[in-house]
């Protein structure tokens, strides 16, 4: 079992509560679809930090000139103090920005005037893409790791989550749908949920 068990989602969610106190950085990595960005809004939404803008660096969709401007750039808010930042995938950025990120956080103290997040996505049974990368935010880098269990592996929660569902659906659209029956429930509960 490659990211827990879901008697681990109890604890996965602590984590989640008590890293939303802390200044340290947290690395936050599942497959897609588990709630990674979800986590990192809560994790801003619930810190000291909350009062001052949240910026997001998409690093699967950031440019060779966006990029510089990024880390060289002193109105780029890696320049800034009292932020908080989430490189979203950033296991998608290249060697070199990537060493550029390494020097900028250990050489400006970014991780002392911010709050940092990372988030990469895992593949269903494949290696990490970028394991040095991953050694490093997890040992140098000081991250605290949140792992999200896939959907698949946290089948038991299935009944609360589509209550959830429901109930936002429900005010949203003024609907008064109840639940599902026994019957979808179940057959909700033993898809596989290949996408989570």
């Amino acid at each position: 079992n490659t990211y827990g068990t879901a008697s681990s989602v109890g604890k996965v969610r602590s984590s989640i509560i008590a890293y939303s106190g802390t200044a340290q950085p947290v690395y936050i990595m599942g497959e897609k679809g588990t709630g990674k960005d979800t986590v990192a809004l809560y994790r801003y939404e619930n810190s000291a930090f909350s009062d001052s803008p949240l910026y997001l660096v998409d690093c699967s969709e950031i440019s060779g000139k966006r990029w510089s401007w990024l880390v060289q750039n002193p109105d780029s808010p890696l320049s800034g103090t009292g932020y908080t930042i989430h490189f979203r995938k950033v296991d998608a950025l290249q060697e070199g920005q990537w060493n550029d990120l390494v020097q900028l956080m250990e050489q400006t103290g970014l991780r002392g005037r911010n709050r940092l997040l990372f988030s990469s996505e895992l593949e269903p049974q494949q290696p990490l893409k970028n394991k040095a990368m991953n050694d490093w935010l997890l040992g140098r880098g000081g991250c605290l790791n949140l792992l999200l269990p896939p959907l698949r592996e946290r089948q038991e929660d299935i009944p609360s989550l589509a209550t959830l569902y429901i109930n936002q659906l429900n005010s949203e659209l003024g609907g008064q749908i109840i639940g599902f029956s026994p019957e979808a429930l179940t057959t909700v509960q033993s898809y596989s949920w290949p996408q989570n």
